[in-house]
């Protein structure tokens, strides 16, 4: 989501070229707070911090009736270079000028100096939210970007600066657990030294440098600045250990006022313009309107002016929608109660169906926050058949949900109907011909908890209607006497538990997007099915689980994932109901699926399988061209899991005999390695994939990677 900022803000912003960062009121930049382990200082503070820590207090007394919190987002650009710009731009009416400064040049009347004049602060997100004592919060949002979501961007920050308070001995950044340099035992974990005497904020105090005693440890390094007088904190400024990898801990400045809980946050380097985060936290016994006249600036308070006028603005409102259908692959109608797409699903091509043709979306939040009802109408021109997939979804908060399905539609075997994957218009083409698939006909009952203490739960019950078109049928052979059997159908109550630490997640129209990858993912699921429920064939119970890991390697040079899974099916059921690995028959890469295998090839009831991915941020290509930011990668597939007697319908003649290409999976492995470059005209990325077993033989791939 912190992307999706910093992407508008850089569409905002993208005349703003290279300089200088943060106002003067900073003395030090990030980079600069890195090196105060090599800077001589010759007195420490290491027992005058004692002092100051044993002094430290919280405010006592009774709760105060008002609590308000403000959340502001400026975009901080260099005064003197976005006025070159601009001149030059306007001189020229060139395209920048024309498409993206013109439509926004009013915003500029909102922009205000910042205090080293040398600076123009723009806001381009304000929440305040205020609460009076035993009473919910109430909330007043007033933003360009509402179709993230009105809590989206505000519990985003939440979750991903976390609470940054030196006045804590922990405080939670990035994902990450820091010591407080303030924390009742920091003297294990810092060095504290004096850097000299100055007046902050109309008050004398020390300048106190300090920075971890471990260059490995995950902390806090920068300057505390303590009253003379009576030895309390009054403003501190400090970035995070750069031995934290996660972006863009480096390049991060944070200012705290612990007097009025005030944190500002400064993100970016040497650029022109730099994202400031302001966090302000009162708690006072004052009207919430005389609160927020004390802690607005005055284009704060313009903002609803500069958002009403946006709204007018045809250029606005197409950027906004542009940006909404890259991010999400859905665009608003019926001003915006109904979320039209996935686009890119609208239109695709295979062989049993011809071109198919689809229709459909969502309603969004402004129908209704708990319900959504949605899904689609597909058509095929070969096989005139109309399909359509309908969702109703409760969901009663963000950590819960309620979902009804009914599908009507084509299978690719090895895939889930359900799951709405193949729809793609970029898998349309094939690189051999294909005509194995099955018209189900589902319906599903789910209930899914998420984020319990890191765990999430879901259960469903499903019914489940198969019958084949394509080449593979389905028939059994008894004494050379073949017969045919028409469908099958099955009822089963399902399971599944999902471990994730520290995953973090948010909703954007209506879906879940990951922004925090979790420390590890792991899986267990387990399948029963009851023979004679609802029409139901066949009695069974399969178990399958996963466990995801990655890792990354020193000085940010790259990172390994690895994923291991395995299964196993416990009853005999016919193929179709066997594990069939997930084959990928067009030219677009997937990092899941196996590129080299076919739809349907491989059938088998127990497996165990290896997917262990590395990606270098380098590549040969530096060896020619020191300005390349190509990156290398580079990874193995491999699957076992020879078929059991009990489902080898050789042994069994009640069980649907293989055929059209359908085979069990051997007692040797399947195996298949990829190794390709990113980065190609920034998005791309080109892999040449081997399947090392059963058949050798190679292909290039290519997909696309979008990262703001």
């Amino acid at each position: 989501m912190f992307r999706t900022l910093l992407f508008f803000s850089l569409i905002i912003c993208a005349f703003a070229g290279n300089a200088q960062q943060t106002p003067s009121e900073i003395k030090y930049k990030a980079w600069d707070m890195h090196a105060l382990r090599y800077y001589p200082f010759t007195q420490p503070a290491d027992s005058f911090m004692l002092q100051v820590i044993e002094r430290k207090h919280f405010a006592a007394g009774a709760p105060a009736a008002i609590h308000y919190e403000k959340t502001a987002i400026d975009l901080s650009m260099n005064k003197q270079a976005l006025s070159g710009v601009i001149n030059s731009a306007t001189a020229s009416q060139n395209l920048i000028y024309r498409h993206i400064l013109l439509p926004y040049r009013n915003w500029l009347d909102y922009a205000r100096l910042s205090h080293d004049s040398l600076n123009m602060n723009l806001t381009l997100f304000l929440s305040e939210r205020y609460s009076k004592e035993n009473q919910r919060i109430q909330s007043s949002i007033q933003t360009p970007f509402e179709w993230i979501g009105k809590e989206n961007i505000r519990l985003g920050l939440e979750r991903w600066l976390g609470e940054i308070d030196i006045w804590k001995e922990q405080n939670e950044v990035f994902f990450t657990s820091v010591k407080s340099p303030l924390a009742k035992d920091a003297a294990n974990v810092y060095r504290y030294f004096f850097s000299s005497g100055v007046e902050t904020d109309s008050i004398p105090t020390y300048e106190i440098a300090f920075f971890p005693r471990n260059t490995e440890a995950k902390a806090f390094e920068g300057y505390l600045y303590v009253s003379v007088s009576d030895l309390s904190p009054v403003k501190a400024v400090f970035t995070l250990n750069p031995k934290v990898k996660i972006a863009p801990a480096k390049a991060v400045l944070f200012i705290q006022t612990p007097s009025n809980k005030e944190t500002r946050l400064f993100i970016g380097d040497e650029l022109n313009g730099s994202l400031q985060v302001e966090q302000v936290h009162i708690r006072d016994d004052k009207s919430p309107d005389s609160i927020r006249q004390n802690t607005l600036s005055p284009a704060q308070k313009e903002i609803a002016g500069l958002v009403e006028e946006a709204r007018q603005t045809r250029a606005y409102s197409n950027l906004q929608k542009g940006v909404s259908l890259l991010l999400t692959n859905r665009m608003g109608i019926f001003h915006d109660r109904f979320e039209l797409g996935p686009v890119t699903q609208m239109l695709s091509y295979n062989y049993m169906e011809g071109l198919r043709l689809r229709i459909g979306g969502f309603t969004s939040e402004k129908v209704s926050q708990s319900f959504a009802f949605g899904g689609y109408l597909a058509f095929g021109t070969k096989d005139l058949r109309l399909k359509y997939h309908g969702d109703l979804i409760y969901s009663p908060d963000y950590k819960s949900r309620f979902q009804f399905t009914l599908v009507n539609d084509l299978n690719i075997p090895g895939q889930d109907c359900l799951d709405d994957k193949r729809d793609q218009i970029f898998y349309s083409l094939y690189q051999s011909y294909t005509a194995n698939m099955s018209l189900q006909k589902i319906g599903r009952l789910s209930y899914e908890l998420y984020g319990f203490h890191d765990f999430s739960f879901k259960f469903h019950l499903k019914y489940l209607y198969d019958q084949p078109l394509g080449a593979v049928k389905y028939e059994t052979a008894n004494n050379r006497a073949i017969t045919a059997i028409h469908d099958i159908a099955a009822f089963e109550i399902g399971a599944s538990f999902r471990f994730a630490p520290n995953e973090k997640q948010f909703y954007i129209k209506g879906k879940r997007m990951v922004f925090h990858a979790p420390d590890v993912d792991f899986r267990l699921n387990h399948r029963a099915g009851y023979k004679g429920a609802f029409g139901s064939d066949y009695d069974y119970q399969i178990t399958d689980a996963s466990l995801s890991k990655s890792f990354n390697f020193p000085s940010n040079t790259g990172s390994l994932g690895i994923r291991f899974s395995g299964g196993k099916i416990w009853t005999a059921v016919p193929f179709p109901l066997l594990f069939i690995p997930a084959g990928n028959q067009s030219y677009i890469f997937d990092s899941d699926d196996y590129n080299l295998m076919r739809f349907y090839e491989f059938t088998t009831d127990r497996f165990v399988a290896a997917n262990v991915h590395i990606k270098l941020n380098w590549s040969p290509v530096k060896l020619f061209s020191s300005k390349s930011k190509l990156k290398m990668h580079g990874g193995i597939k491999a699957l076992y899991g020879p078929l059991s007697d009990k489902n080898n319908p050789q042994l069994h003649p009640e069980l649907f005999v293989f055929n059209n290409g359908v085979e069990a999976l051997g007692e040797k492995p399947y195996v298949e390695a990829n190794v390709g470059l990113s980065g190609i005209f920034k998005y791309f990325r080109i892999d040449y994939v081997y399947r090392m077993t059963y058949g050798n033989r190679g292909s290039l791939f290519l997909s696309s990677e979008l990262n703001f």
